[in-house]
């Protein structure tokens, strides 16, 4: 039951538009993030591994608003280096 709000807060932090699927398997949630680009969450029955240390770079032209709204909530778990943060998806 994620991929909705998957999609929601790329749309909401990020402005990145997003479609929802519910196909004949799981729904999942398609996230445009460039030209001919596109970030894909398919959801799961199966159960999730211990998170191992992956992460995405995601480059966006508004840097100030997605730490804005992360790091209100606690959720930026590196500060500002090089013009970067990180947070973890699994938190938000």
């Amino acid at each position: 039951g994620s991929a909705e709000c998957i999609g929601r807060f790329y749309r909401d932090v990020f402005g990145a538009p997003s479609t929802l699927s519910n196909g004949k398997e799981l729904p999942s949630v398609r996230i445009n993030v460039g030209v001919n680009q596109a970030l894909v969450f398919q959801e799961t029955s199966d159960e999730i591994p211990a998170y191992d240390g992956h992460h995405i770079a995601i480059y966006t032209s508004n840097f100030s608003g997605p730490y804005r709204f992360l790091k209100a909530r606690g959720l930026v778990t590196e500060e500002i280096q090089n013009h970067q943060f990180q947070n973890t998806v699994r938190d938000i």
